[in-house]
């Protein structure tokens, strides 16, 4: 490796990376973690460190990760295949996939709108495919299929959890999911960890949920309690007939400081899909619902349930929705 003599510091830059130094340097820049790859025709009994040794499964993968390691989760060999059983081949064995490991790091090449493969396929009932119990975990640009009665990810479900940030996923429910995503506090509701026998009693502060887009999905497609600084932002609802895009669930108390914002919401039913569902309410300035769109709502309430002082200004079609007091 080269090294140079960084601008305004006292150690060195290494330029076999990319540089700006229009920013003042302040300390020697290394890299944290080990890099792990993942591929449909991988082998778990390589290291998993290069992409001619990946692993098969990402169960495998996060067995071995440390903290801060990275788990790049690579598309399949084959791009006619619909999906990558990158859990555990057919038998979802290792679900839920437990992340423990502060920092950890599950990245793909989708977006939002994209499908397929590299995806993580489940079709077991009655637990989610994925749980977050670390701090400042990311996970961006895979796919979740959801083929079985249970749910795609739960942020924080034994223990609270700091600064996830979830990113360029799409999140196909199959007609059966129960939920997409989990975030924070829902204990009594039925859902996340009540599947596994426990309460979701936990909080998920400073979580930040983008780009991602929820479909066909048999239930509320995130559940939203997570507070305490935590964005909802820029994703896509398909909202299935009888079901809610969004669910606030404040579980009888408020979390402070939650924002929901700039989101699309479509809905299959005008008179039984809901945008936003708010239950309680909100301590005045602990929620923000703030530029979003819903379109094929058959009504103001069915865009959002609740809407006093918390509601900024968002659209139904082309219309501004009501504020109620």
């Amino acid at each position: 490796m080269a090294y140079v003599k960084g601008p305004f510091s006292a150690g060195y830059i290494n330029v076999d990376r990319p540089v700006n130094f229009t920013k003042t340097v302040q300390f020697d820049y290394e890299e944290i973690g080990d890099t792990y790859f993942v591929r449909n025709n991988g082998n778990d009994t390589s290291n998993g460190l290069s992409v001619d040794s990946a692993f098969k499964t990402l169960a495998r993968a996060v067995a071995v990760a440390g903290t801060w390691d990275r788990i790049i989760f690579l598309p399949a060999t084959d791009c006619s295949k619909y999906m990558v059983e990158a859990v555990s081949g057919t038998d979802d064995a290792n679900i839920p996939i437990m992340i423990t490991q502060t920092g950890l790091k599950i990245l793909g090449p989708l977006n939002m709108t994209q499908w397929g493969s590299p995806a993580i396929n489940s079709s077991v009932a009655s637990t989610s495919i994925m749980c977050i119990d670390a701090h400042q975990v990311e996970i961006g640009g895979i796919s979740f299929h959801i083929q079985g009665a249970s749910g795609g990810l739960e942020i924080g479900t034994s223990t609270n959890v700091w600064r996830t940030y979830i990113h360029d996923c799409y999140v196909g429910g199959n007609a059966a999911a129960v939920f997409g995503f989990v975030a924070g506090n829902v204990t009594g509701s039925g859902i996340g960890g009540a599947h596994r026998g426990y309460p979701d009693t936990t909080d998920a502060p400073c979580t930040l949920i983008e780009r991602c887009s929820f479909s066909n999905i048999a239930g509320p497609s995130v559940y939203w309690n997570a507070g305490y600084n935590s964005i909802l932002r820029d994703c896509i609802f398909s909202v299935s007939a009888s079901q809610s895009g969004i669910l606030y669930d404040t579980d009888t108390t408020s979390r402070p400081f939650s924002f929901i914002l700039n989101n699309k919401f479509t809905a299959a039913s005008d008179s039984t899909s809901v945008g936003i569902t708010v239950t309680n309410t909100p301590t005045a300035g602990y929620l923000f619902i703030d530029g979003n769109q819903f379109v094929n709502f058959g009504s103001d309430d069915l865009c959002c349930t609740k809407r006093t002082g918390y509601m900024g200004l968002n659209y139904s079609g082309v219309t501004a929705v009501t504020i109620t007091t």
